[in-house]
């Protein structure tokens, strides 16, 4: 089978290249995944195949993913967040940490909070947490999570399922 040949182009040196997001393009979804397959290109990490879910009404209008309230996750998983981009947050009184917090590009913060915290020195003692809150941090700028953008909301939905698959 002979390959097509793709056409050379040239940008500006102002050009920015990046990656597509799946709610970015989520309308020709379907071609890109036919346009890969053709030419036997696989992908490096999920992003044509991947779901992304949206958020419910009662979520658009507040500041938390309750679907995920009170799921129980592995303090592993909670602990790889940092390694994603997550900022611990800071240890309260007695060394305990509670959550993980993320600034996005347009301010916002959201987070993940947990409980029973772990102690900072010895994140092991404490192996199971529940989550106790998915969200944006509304007392910095009031937004609620329907004023995200449908990225940022994606990204926040797929980190918590990480966390509790």
């Amino acid at each position: 089978m002979e390959r097509r040949r793709l056409p050379t182009i040239s940008l500006p040196e102002s050009a920015r290249i990046g990656i597509a997001h799946p709610q970015e393009i989520s309308d020709s979804l379907t071609a890109w995944g036919e346009q890969f397959a053709d030419y036997e290109i696989l992908q490096p990490f999920p992003q044509l195949a991947r779901t992304s879910r949206g958020l419910t009404d009662e979520e658009a209008a507040g500041h938390t993913l309750t679907r995920f309230e009170g799921a129980e996750v592995p303090i592993g998983k909670l602990l790889s967040l940092a390694t994603r981009g997550w900022d611990r947050d800071m240890p309260g009184d007695g060394g305990g940490v509670y959550g993980f917090s993320r600034r996005l590009p347009d301010g916002s913060v959201v987070q993940i909070g947990f409980e029973p915290g772990y102690a900072v020195g010895y994140p092991a003692g404490s192996p199971r947490q529940r989550l106790a809150g998915v969200g944006i941090d509304s007392h910095r700028t009031g937004r609620t999570l329907g004023q995200l953008s449908p990225v940022a909301v994606a990204e926040l939905i797929y980190e918590a399922e990480r966390l509790v698959g």
